[in-house]
């Protein structure tokens, strides 16, 4: 699970300093520790995090953006679906999920709190 809590060097870059070092020290999504608050909330709106969706609309969205490739498991986020489903367990009630993208990376992150606390890396360059 540890990978996917973790921001990247280039999402902490775009996030800033502080906020990666507080994500990185964020406890896991399946934790109920109070370090789930811990952390410098992002902005939401923030030219590299998109909209809120529902885990249903993600799942919708990607199933589309895979629909007739081929070679590819058509559920949910492909060849990464474990993932998917590793990340969407840890999800408490009133968490947040965005798309994020910052030029040589992008997917989805989990906010609780306004705080990162989870990421599906979908695509790097």
């Amino acid at each position: 699970m540890r990978r996917f809590h973790l921001a990247t060097c280039a999402l902490a870059a775009a996030l800033g300093a502080a906020s990666f070092a507080r994500a990185e020290q964020a406890a896991p999504l399946a934790s109920t520790g109070a370090g789930d608050t811990e952390c410098t909330p992002l902005t939401i709106g923030a030219p590299f995090i998109g909209p809120a969706q529902s885990v249903a609309e993600a799942e919708a969205e990607s199933l589309q953006q895979l629909k007739g490739a081929t070679g590819v498991p058509q559920r949910p986020f492909g060849f990464a679906n474990a993932a998917w489903l590793d990340l969407k367990a840890g999800m408490k009630p009133g968490d947040r999920l965005h798309r994020y993208n910052i030029g040589d990376e992008g997917g989805h992150l989990v906010l609780r709190n306004g705080c990162l606390v989870g990421r599906l890396m979908e695509w790097a360059r």
